[in-house]
C-alpha cells in the first residue's frame, strides 16, 4: 500500500534504519542498492524508489541525498511530524 504522498507509480520505502553503532559504515547505501536492485529485477516498469524523512532528522536526509536520493521539494505532515519527499531515480537496463 502506497502513502497518500506517493504517486502510483512508484516503490516506497519505509522504516529503514541503521543502529547508531553502525552508522557511516555504508550498510544503509548497501540495502538500498539492494532494494533498487530487486525493484529492477522483479517491478521493471517501476522508475523511481522514494520515501519520507523528518525534516528534524537532518542526518538521515544527508545521508540520502549523498547515495542518490534528491529532494523533490515536497513535504506531507504526518502523525510523527512534517517529512521532506525525497526520491531515487532506478537507471534502466
Amino acid at each position: 500500500a502506497l502513502p497518500e504522498w506517493a504517486p502510483p507509480d512508484v516503490i516506497t520505502l519505509h522504516s529503514l534504519r541503521v543502529g547508531q553503532a553502525y552508522q557511516g559504515n555504508g550498510y544503509g547505501k548497501a540495502a538500498v542498492e539492494l532494494a533498487a536492485q530487486w525493484i529492477l529485477t522483479n517491478r521493471p516498469y517501476v522508475s523511481r524508489l522514494m520515501l519520507s524523512v523528518n525534516v528534524r532528522n537532518v542526518i538521515a536526509k544527508h545521508a540520502y541525498l549523498n547515495h542518490g536520493f534528491s529532494d523533490t521539494g515536497d513535504t506531507y505532515c504526518g502523525p510523527i511530524g512534517t517529512q521532506n519527499i525525497l526520491e531515487y531515480k532506478l537507471p534502466f537496463w
